[in-house]
């Protein structure tokens, strides 16, 4: 299997940022080829991040904003530009 390289909104969703990383984790486990990119505030990311062994060679990028579930969707598209979501995709 070839590399691949997935980037992940780590904020977006409930309670996240636990349960994208972990869900990382254990597709990592069951992919070893995968790799991530996780979106969204490092301060929360890399901790988690640290408990899973499978994923230290994962790349973490660090945003000040993101996409709340009260957010309007037309607001985000016309001002979300800096969000974990926008950078992730």
């Amino acid at each position: 299997m070839n590399k691949i390289k997935i980037s992940l909104d780590a904020m977006g969703g409930d309670d996240a940022p636990r349960i994208i990383i972990d869900g990382a984790a254990e597709a990592k486990t069951r992919y070893p080829d995968i790799t991530y990119t996780f979106f969204g505030d490092k301060k929360k990311i890399i901790p988690i991040i640290k408990q899973h062994k499978n994923l230290i060679e994962c790349e973490c990028i660090h945003t000040r904003s993101f996409v709340k579930a009260n957010d309007k969707p037309s607001n985000i598209i016309r001002k979300g530009g800096n969000t974990s979501m926008a950078l992730a995709i």
